[in-house]
């Protein structure tokens, strides 16, 4: 079997999967860790990758300080993008395996390295002599005039940087700097883990859920003597809204999926005013500012026109849609007050007969959806970054401890010139107790090793793999 083929019957044949996945695999091996980080084999594993990765940004932090001949200062954007890098392998993956590991130790222990590595690396960023060595060498014809393009570029971001975190401040401003950064990001965290509606489940009759289709209810609700109650959470709530036809369900049904419990709502305005506190401390005036002047838009004030442009080009659109739909809610709900407009929890429902009629008013039955399986857009994606790129996806095993679920995929990104150059780990597959949000998150930036990284990392670690320089 080819690679391509491979890569379709992986995500869309359960028992190939299971074929594939246990011809590779030992049940006596022992544990690689999360991600083939021999540190992640156990939860306690994430504070010591996070202690020895401290270690590592120290010894980084004193060779740009000690910088003072122009060799030496040649270095420093090397250096510190060495020293950025280390600090992200921590906090990359740290993030996504406390807000995806289904065990509460791999959680908690994530949770703590994060935590760790993030009010260091703010405290590195409110140190004045990294910044003035920066600078020095930025300012200095002698030193950067051997740089290349990226050393150039990579010393103006992270001089950028520095002026974001109240560096030129005094001692006292910039330990609130610190405090203050820490503690939005613990309520960004809270507000994401504890992100669920008030309500978790709605009670409604037999009546009310007239359209549904009663295989969806099966398994995801509760059944009573005078009604079910489904979950306002997940899939099951959104198939209720595009096929109940009660309308008064539908509208609390809509307003459960979407009311925040009050102690959620405290955590977001404490986040918001954090985050204000933060930027006003950094000598701007909204956290919006200070966040965009590094980035495409530059200011809040170009990002509200943006939106503004696309809501005028959109809004004829919108109105043709609602046109269309509102006699069609007439026809079910006939002339009265109800059928005057069309409301927030009416558009899923009347888009999806709108839909139907299209159906069934075909000459033809539609076939598209057969050729939209995961594993033939996979291997799609696969064909295209092959022509555009010269990369393509491969199905690799998986080894002991390394994935966070059994339901997830390996894919190694091979060039067609240098092998191996990434791999993807794909978790698409819905389950109880997953997060039913699409997510993507980096675990490691790529970024080109010198040898001489490797021999460093050597001499303080004989037996550590070249990838974990």
């Amino acid at each position: 079997m080819t690679d391509v083929q491979e890569e379709e019957h992986v995500f869309d044949s359960q028992t190939f999967w299971r074929d594939f996945r246990d011809t590779h695999r030992s049940t006596s091996a022992p544990s690689k860790g999360l991600f083939e980080n021999h540190y992640l084999a156990k939860p306690e594993g994430f504070i010591d990758f996070s202690k020895e990765t401290v270690g590592k940004c120290q010894r980084l932090v004193a060779r740009v300080v000690a910088a003072s001949v122009a060799e030496e200062q040649r270095l420093i954007p090397k250096l510190l993008d060495r020293l950025s890098d280390s600090l992200c392998r921590v906090l990359d993956m740290a993030d996504f395996v406390r807000a995806t590991h289904p065990d509460a130790g791999f959680q908690e222990a994530s949770t703590e390295a994060w935590s760790m590595l993030y009010e260091f690396m703010n405290v590195l960023n409110t140190t004045p002599e990294l910044k003035i060595k920066l600078e020095n060498a930025l300012n200095n014809p002698i030193v950067n005039a051997k740089w290349t393009e990226e050393e150039t570029m990579v010393a103006r971001i992270l001089l950028k940087d520095f002026s974001k975190s109240a560096i030129e401040a005094p001692d006292g401003r910039r330990r609130a700097f610190v405090e203050l950064s820490s503690r939005a990001n613990q309520l960004g965290t809270k507000f994401v883990k504890e992100m669920r509606p008030e309500t978790l489940t709605l009670k409604l009759s037999s009546r009310q859920l007239k359209g549904v289709d009663p295989l969806v209810l099966q398994n995801a609700s509760r059944r009573h003597l005078t009604g079910v109650s489904i979950p306002t959470v997940g899939p099951v709530a959104f198939t209720a809204l595009r096929s109940m036809q009660d309308e008064h369900a539908r509208k609390d049904l809509y307003i459960a999926m979407r009311t925040s419990p009050k102690v959620q709502l405290q955590t977001l305005q404490d986040f918001l005013q954090t985050r204000a506190m933060l930027a006003n401390l950094a000598g701007y005036s909204s956290y919006a500012e200070m966040n965009l002047t590094d980035k495409l838009a530059k200011t809040p004030v170009a990002v509200n026109s943006f939106l503004d442009a696309l809501w005028r080009d959109n809004q004829s659109l919108v109105r043709q849609e609602m046109d269309e739909m509102l006699p069609l809610k007439k026809l079910y709900v006939g002339n009265t007050r109800l059928s005057d407009q069309i409301e927030a929890w009416d558009r899923d429902y009347y888009q999806a007969r709108i839909a139907n009629r299209l159906k069934s008013t075909s000459r033809r039955p539609d076939f598209m959806s057969a050729y939209f399986s995961l594993g033939s857009v996979m291997q799609g994606l696969s064909r295209l970054f092959t022509k555009l790129y010269g990369v393509r996806f491969v199905p690799a095993p998986i080894a002991p401890g390394e994935a966070w679920h059994p339901d997830v995929r390996r894919l190694d990104v091979i060039d067609e010139n240098e092998g191996r150059i990434a791999v993807l780990y794909c978790d698409l597959f819905a389950r109880s107790g997953k997060n039913p949000n699409p997510a993507h998150f980096t675990l490691r930036c790529s970024r080109l090793i010198d040898p001489s990284e490797i021999e460093e990392a050597a001499s303080f670690h004989p037996t550590l793999d070249p990838s974990e320089a």
